[in-house]
């Protein structure tokens, strides 16, 4: 909504001592109808007795155009006023990108946030759908902060249980078989070429330490070791996609430095069955009651969760939100732990769930198969090798989380405009290439600017990038920036491909229409975490 004509229609209606009411300005689809149209003479008509025609006209006869950088205005339909603006208005758009530090940005608004991303298991290379995530997180964490939210960036390191037991046994088996020692892998274990590279790393390290060992003997350094590895390896991993976090959380922490049991013994809403240590979720809707410590007094993961939560929940600076993005195959996992929240006196609103949809790579136009287990994974580090760091993080963010992704590996390698991350960076590009042959450059005369009609819609699509980053920041929809930047391209391109730049008579306002527009692209990619290069 635009505040001057807002302010300048509640002038009329305060001379004409009318009662206040409730009335809509909006952006109408198509900029022929114009910049805005309300809909208030349709909503106050009937209270003067007069038609929505009769009562719009009144209130074009009274309003001041001059305060408003209003050019024209027209009643259309049965009584919509549409407003056409000057060209002042379009002037100052294009002067506030170029002359405002970090465009559509916010200051600091004292709400910390905790994001919690990727956190997979460490016992494997992270895979494409765990690049789906760090993609998702890290670029929703850039644009929460530039929104003016303080962002804590955590993993959660799943380093107890069955599965850390599984990875243990499954490297000192590859560890033997790399020295010639002909073990058999367990049924139930990893099998893939990382496991091989995790046992040949530890052979690296500690050469023949751990053969002929019974495994018993050294389970317990071998599961540390086997984790350090992996662990080392997804953090660098996830550096080459540009991502890091602030906070590393060892799930096996709580249980080491007793934060389990402390934590247990102030929760509430639990309370002893069969032996069995119970939280009481069906208080806040859940279908059963979940047991946090099972009658042989081993843990559940859904304690470790429950405890995890309430710890980012209690942190100084306190959150006002706890972000977590999981894997779809989690959905039914959310309500339980917004349970153990809530009775935990937490706002039934402080934990937000994102859950993304699978990665389906496709290679020749034929689905490539996966599976961890089986060793059929094509890593993140293989996927980034293959397409490169911005077209992955471009590819796994530009569709909504709830959508699963045909990755096309061909695509994805193609240097034209049918490749979308291709397009948006050629466009930043082929901008930065025109400011260097025109001789205005960077020294535009920002006093002067004049623009056209056939400029409005880039223009207008420009100015909407400061609602669109507060929109996300509310919303989290990530795909609406990697979109945005498909479209700011595109109406880009055909600006460029319509008009005449360099030494034309215009070149001036045309010079600085392109930067403003170059200088959203770079703003829009760099929250996403794509580089904007300048020549390609």
């Amino acid at each position: 909504m635009d505040k001057k004509i807002e302010n300048e229609l509640k002038r009329i209606f305060d001379s004409n001592k009318w009662e206040h009411i409730n009335f809509n300005i909006t952006k109408p689809s198509n900029i022929e109808f114009g910049e805005f149209t309300s809909n208030i003479a349709l909503v106050f008509a009937k209270k003067l007795s007069m038609s929505p025609k009769e009562f719009a006209q009144l209130i074009v006869e009274q309003f001041d155009k001059e305060k408003t950088n209003v050019q024209n205005i027209k009643i259309m339909g049965p009584g919509f006023i549409n407003f056409y603006l000057n060209n002042s208005y379009y002037s100052n758009i294009v002067k506030n990108i170029l002359t405002v530090d970090n465009f559509g940005s916010q200051p600091y608004n004292g709400i910390t946030i905790n994001n919690e991303y990727v956190s997979a298991n460490p016992t494997g290379f992270l895979h494409v759908a765990h690049a789906r995530g760090a993609a998702l997180g890290d670029s929703l964490s850039n644009i929460l902060k530039y929104a003016g939210y303080n962002v804590i960036r955590e993993y959660y390191i799943n380093d107890a249980g069955n599965q850390i037991d599984r990875l243990a046994i499954s490297i000192y088996v590859r560890y033997h078989q790399e020295l010639d020692v002909p073990l058999e892998l367990p049924e139930d274990s990893y099998g893939g070429a990382d496991i091989i590279w995790g046992a040949k790393e530890i052979i690296r390290n500690h050469n023949k330490r751990f053969l002929n060992v019974p495994y018993e003997e050294c389970k317990e350094e071998l599961k540390q070791i086997s984790v350090n590895i992996m662990l080392e390896k997804i953090q660098l991993d996830l550096k080459a996609l540009g991502v890091e976090f602030d906070i590393w959380f060892s799930e096996k922490s709580l249980y080491t430095e007793g934060l389990a049991d402390k934590q247990l013994k102030s929760l509430k809403g639990i309370y002893r069955k069969d032996g069995a240590i119970w939280l009481e979720t069906t208080k806040f809707g859940d279908d059963k009651d979940r047991v946090l410590v099972k009658s042989d007094g081993s843990s559940t993961y859904f304690l470790s969760d429950t405890i995890y939560h309430n710890i980012k929940a209690s942190r100084d600076p306190k959150p006002s939100l706890l972000i977590d993005i999981w894997g779809a195959d989690h959905i039914g996992y959310i309500k339980r732990v917004e349970t153990a929240l809530s009775l935990q006196g937490y706002s039934e609103n402080i934990l937000k769930v994102i859950t993304i949809q699978l990665v389906k790579l496709i290679k020749n136009g034929q689905e490539m198969k996966m599976s961890k287990r089986k060793g059929t994974s094509l890593w993140m580090s293989e996927l980034i090798e293959q397409v490169g760091k911005d077209t992955t993080r471009f590819f796994l963010v530009h569709r909504s989380s709830n959508s699963s992704i045909d990755f096309d590996l061909d695509l994805a390698n193609l240097k034209t405009n049918d490749n979308p991350v291709f397009n948006v960076q050629y466009a930043y590009a082929r901008i930065k290439q025109l400011v260097n042959k025109s001789n205005i450059q960077e020294n535009v005369n920002l006093n002067s600017l004049s623009y056209e009609p056939n400029e409005y819609n880039l223009i207008n699509l420009l100015n909407k990038f400061s609602e669109l980053i507060l929109q996300i920041s509310q919303n989290y929809k990530v795909n609406l920036l990697a979109q945005y930047l498909i479209d700011l391209a595109r109406e880009y391109n055909s600006f460029y491909s319509n008009s005449k730049i360099i030494n034309s008579n215009r070149e001036n306002d045309l010079i600085a229409l392109s930067l403003s527009c170059a200088k959203v692209l770079k703003i829009g990619l760099n929250l996403i975490g794509v580089s904007a290069p300048e020549k390609m």
